[in-house]
């Protein structure tokens, strides 16, 4: 799917027990055994400028009218 901006969002959620676990769960590489059955979270912030958004939309609306 794509968002306002045009970006696409490439994230997928996998069907499944085996395949989540696979996508979300370490099961190899480097020092396996400190590493099996672990997981990780990323976490982002976002900061907006809706004023600067607006700009955007205003003029991206300009451009296609």
């Amino acid at each position: 799917s794509q968002d306002l901006t045009g970006f696409e969002d490439g994230n997928e959620n996998p069907k499944g027990y085996e395949l989540r676990a696979k996508a979300a769960l370490i099961c190899d590489g480097d020092d396996v055994s400190i590493h099996i059955g672990g997981s990780f979270a990323l976490t982002q912030k976002w900061k907006h400028n809706l004023n600067q958004w607006a700009r955007y939309i205003d003029n991206l609306w300009q451009f296609y009218t």
